[in-house]
């Protein structure tokens, strides 16, 4: 008991302090982060809807952070958030849950059954770590579909492909992704073919124009003296299907959010 009042009579001497040193002036971190995200307005003037589309978990300490500050500056920004946070063992059923999908509601069915009113879908994976700049660099791309990169596990290449060669598909059984080196020479905004879903901004309207289910295995075969046949994973399937329905996915080289992994020290 003696301990537990001794740290309260602490924390409380501290709080004081910090109210002192407050009122006396001092800026502290929060004061800081407040001012800043009050200065990074996003260009439009009315009000904007953003559904934030995050499956799956579970979510680190910087993942918290990160979202707690992107939180505060939508707040701050006028922009209405909406978090669909759905579970599910299969990454398909997962993130076609994220729009509301239901397997009742036949091919022709729209996000959310056409009863949520948005302006953006924005897709954060579970493991992303990221600031609210790299937010605001999204919306003012303005282009139906706006994404940063990240680097995957090898921490060498993003999980970008620019142009996917069925012919170097069948030579080394994957394509080639971006990474610093070829990304030197590239505009700060370009189009690529594939991009992954961890940190990527859609307008409505794109997802409105495919059938359900939007993420699904797409087969795909390629030709040759090695007849080749593979399905899609579900960001590489739903690339395809914006590019056949006739969308240009851009990516802006300048937005590198962190991509959190775990290491094994042996």
């Amino acid at each position: 008991m003696l301990n537990t009042q001794g740290k309260l009579v602490g924390e409380l001497a501290q709080l004081a302090r910090a109210l002192d040193l407050h009122s006396r002036g001092h800026r502290f971190d929060s004061d800081i982060l407040h001012e800043n995200m009050r200065k990074k307005k996003y260009k439009y003037s009315k009000p904007i809807t953003i559904v934030f589309c995050i499956p799956g978990g579970p979510f680190s300490h910087n993942f918290l952070k990160s979202w707690t500050n992107l939180l505060g500056w939508c707040n701050l920004n006028n922009i209405v958030t909406i978090l669909i946070n759905p579970q599910d063992s299969v990454v398909y059923y997962a993130r076609n849950k994220c729009l509301g999908g239901n397997v009742l509601g036949g091919i022709k069915q729209k996000p959310y059954q056409g009863e949520i009113k948005y302006d953006y879908l924005m897709w954060i994976d579970s493991d992303m770590v990221f600031e609210p700049k790299q937010l605001l660099a999204l919306i003012n791309m303005n282009t139906d579909i706006a994404s940063g990169i990240y680097k995957m596990q090898d921490n060498y290449n993003y999980a970008t492909v620019e142009n996917m060669k069925d012919e170097e598909y069948t030579k080394k059984g994957s394509y080639t992704f971006l990474n610093d080196d070829s990304l030197k020479d590239k505009p700060d905004i370009f189009p690529v073919d594939y991009t992954g879903f961890g940190w990527i901004l859609i307008k409505k309207g794109v997802f409105e124009k495919i059938e359900y289910p939007w993420f699904r295995p797409l087969w795909k075969e390629f030709e040759g003296d090695n007849k080749m046949k593979e399905f899609t994973s579900e960001d590489v399937g739903i690339c395809q299907l914006f590019r056949d329905s006739g969308f240009t996915i851009l990516v802006n080289k300048n937005i590198i959010v962190g991509h959190e992994k775990s290491w094994i020290l042996k």
